[in-house]
């Protein structure tokens, strides 16, 4: 979709691609949370964890300013965030050596599916 969205220049197919994105980022932000949870040893670890959350908070920003967005598209990026927000209070809990695996696991999926569905609704709208 990434190349789709590039050549196309079209602005809804670039919301298709960073509300994908979006899911792939989900999966890799509690993959790394995981890690650093079991205290598995990468050098990178903490930074690709941080790198992904930054660029998930980011895509998500940019998705929610969009002029594109009906009201259906805001109203589910509304709970996206809302989630989005509690995962963060997770995360920031791990700084203190307090992880939270079973909420990160719940609000992760849930926001995978959330965004999921929000690329759908994109994808309808270029139809």
């Amino acid at each position: 979709m990434a190349f789709i969205a590039h050549q196309s220049n079209s602005p809804i197919a670039q919301l298709v691609e960073v509300s994908e994105h979006g899911t792939t980022l989900t999966q890799k932000i509690a993959k790394y949370y995981f890690a650093l949870y079991w205290n598995v040893d990468g050098k990178t670890l903490k930074q690709d964890f941080d790198k992904s959350v930054k660029e998930f908070d980011d895509s998500l920003n940019s998705l929610t300013t969009s002029s594109s967005n009906t009201t259906e598209i805001s109203a589910a990026l509304a709970k996206v965030k809302s989630q989005w927000k509690f995962s963060n209070s997770g995360f920031k809990l791990d700084e203190q050596g307090h992880f939270v695996p079973t909420v990160i696991s719940v609000t992760s999926e849930s926001i995978f599916n959330k965004m999921s569905a929000v690329a759908i609704m994109y994808e309808k709208l270029a139809d």
